[in-house]
């Protein structure tokens, strides 16, 4: 009698059937048959209930969560900004953003790539140095301002593959090539 049951329901699992319904293809062993009423409810559906309802629960309460931590981060980034903006003296005065700015201090004390932080394309390069006393460092930042003033200047991509070798990119140099045998 055992091996017989066992038997049967082996045979369910080998036996496959398409759901009028969803049309997903499952095994007999794994379909809710009954007669024309469906059957009463016993504690595992009960229990089943029981579990989907704790889950979508679990799922709001997840959704709860993550809203206020993202509202926390916003709120706790924009506090940091204001306490910076009280305590920076050079960007935030200049409506700069400090995460912006690249430290040189030679020739000048930064290159800041402003809106490279922000998901649009970068606005503009801005070259910032500070008020200069001493006729050399003077004479640095005129000669600074008269090469960008008459356009003197080039732009180059440097990439640094992984293997550490350096290579020049010309693509600019090259559409600068076409560009000017247009004219």
């Amino acid at each position: 009698m055992f091996n017989s049951l066992v038997e049967y329901f082996q045979l369910q699992r080998k036996i496959f059937c398409l759901c009028p319904k969803c049309h997903a293809v499952q095994r007999l062993s794994e379909f809710h048959l009954y007669l024309k009423n469906r059957p009463s409810k016993d504690w595992m559906d009960d229990i089943e209930e029981m579990d989907a309802r704790l889950e979508a629960e679990e799922n709001q309460m997840n959704e709860k969560k993550q809203e206020i931590l993202t509202k926390s981060r916003e709120l706790g980034r924009h506090e940091a900004d204001e306490e910076v903006r009280k305590l920076d003296t050079i960007f935030s005065p200049r409506n700069m953003n400090a995460d912006e700015a690249k430290v040189v201090f030679h020739p000048i004390d930064y290159i800041v790539f402003q809106g490279m932080k922000s998901d649009s394309a970068m606005e503009k390069l801005v070259l910032l140095d500070r008020k200069r006393i001493l006729i050399k460092q003077k004479k640095i930042q005129d000669s600074i301002k008269m090469a960008v003033n008459k356009k003197r200047y080039e732009w180059q991509t440097l990439r640094v593959d992984p293997q550490g070798q350096i290579s020049i990119d010309l693509d600019w140099y090259k559409q600068d090539l076409a560009n000017n045998n247009k004219l």
